[in-house]
């Protein structure tokens, strides 16, 4: 058996997966004909396909398969000079008088190996590289030239080909929660891509940098021209665009399903923003930040606390924001400032009243010398 691998042959793309294990098929076939074309030309044997595996030390094997007349199967066990090992007939016949090599017995156990790629799989990936490069506006070759088979025979497509907008799962969203929290799964950082066919993709990226489309049942698909409102990394609240949005659906992780990640368009800038949100499941205006941050202070932290849903859970945004918006027309004050100063104050909605919300929106007015007094009649109902 030979020495250690030279190369990690799964983070190699599919083309190149290919043409390693069709090289070492010709090779190996060629060499099982010298040694018994009778048996092969008589339709005795049938060499049908070969896998790459490496052992538990390191070394690579490659498994071939055979099928004799009576449509028995053995492995054949070969190094990465295409030495013949072993076979799996001859390695059960030294286990049953108890006589097998620990190593050998590994190999045998390779024909089960998880991890294994095989040319035939490869082959019939292509309707996966058929799907992918129609769903991400990519030709087949880019597919090919850029992908590798994961470790669950899934077509991944390397992170770096898709320019999109990207964001890390540990970007911070809100007090409690990140954007993992949120989305769930073990993925280090996502993106929003936009194909060649027009249409927008919500990819994840693992940690070995390759992508894979977040699946229709853990995010649904909004492509809604509304506004939003976008706190911009200074504290500001703006009024953008959105392009395109993923509302998280119900089962995605353990929080409220009112979220959304999203782009919008914000005046006067040349390239979307990657936004994050709360109001998905409403007819109000989405709340929302961009996403990474850039600066942090008092008003950032503030937006956190009115985003989160451990805080906020008990705050019904749809039945609130109009009143609260009212309060803030008549004062003349941004409503979401002041939703985010009747969050800070009242942490359990259900004990603000109107009142309550009033003196807040005169405190925030202070600040406005031209602001005239205002009184507004409500009663002391609370707001919900």
């Amino acid at each position: 058996m030979e020495e250690n691998k030279e190369i990690d042959f799964h983070e190699l793309s599919v083309k190149e997966q290919s043409e390693i294990l069709q090289q070492a098929f010709d090779n190996i076939s060629k060499k099982i004909y010298q040694e018994r074309s009778e048996d092969i030309n008589s339709g005795n044997i049938e060499i049908n396909d070969i896998s790459y595996n490496t052992t538990s030390d390191g070394k690579i094997i490659y498994d071939i398969t055979i099928t004799n007349g009576d449509g028995h199967t053995i492995h054949e066990f070969y190094n990465k000079n295409f030495d013949r090992q072993t076979d799996s007939d001859e390695i059960n016949a030294l286990k049953t008088i108890g006589t097998v090599d620990p190593k050998l017995e590994e190999l045998e156990g390779l024909k089960d190996n998880p991890d294994s790629v095989s040319l035939s799989e490869l082959k019939s990936i292509d309707q996966q590289i058929d799907n992918t490069a129609k769903s991400l506006g990519m030709s087949r070759d880019e597919i090919i030239s850029t992908s590798v088979i994961s470790s669950d025979h899934k077509l991944k497509i390397n992170e770096n080909e898709l320019n999109g907008e990207s964001f890390s799962s540990n970007e911070k969203l809100t007090t409690h929660y990140n954007v993992r929290d949120v989305l769930g799964g073990n993925y280090v950082s996502y993106q929003i891509i936009k194909t060649t066919y027009g249409n927008y993709k919500f990819m994840g990226i693992n940690a070995e940098g390759t992508a894979e489309e977040i699946p229709q049942n853990q995010v649904e698909l909004i492509n809604d021209n509304q506004l939003i409102s976008l706190v911009r990394e200074n504290g500001n609240s703006v009024e953008a665009t959105m392009i395109v949005g993923f509302r998280i659906k119900s089962g995605t992780s353990n929080i409220d399903k009112d979220q959304i990640f999203g782009l919008c368009n914000e005046d006067g800038r040349s390239t979307p923003t990657a936004f994050y949100g709360r109001g998905a499941l409403t007819d109000e205006k989405i709340t929302a930040e961009n996403i990474p941050t850039k600066t942090y202070n008092a008003t950032r932290t503030r937006s956190e606390h009115s985003l989160d849903t451990l805080e906020t859970d008990n705050f019904e945004l749809s039945m609130s924001n109009e009143i609260i918006e009212n309060i803030a027309d008549e004062y003349n004050i941004d409503s979401e400032n002041l939703k985010t100063e009747v969050v800070k104050s009242f942490p359990n909605f259900t004990d603000a009243t109107p009142s309550d919300v009033i003196e807040i929106a005169k405190d925030l007015a202070k600040a406005e010398p031209t602001i005239p007094e205002h009184t507004l009649n409500v009663n002391n109902s609370p707001i919900d």
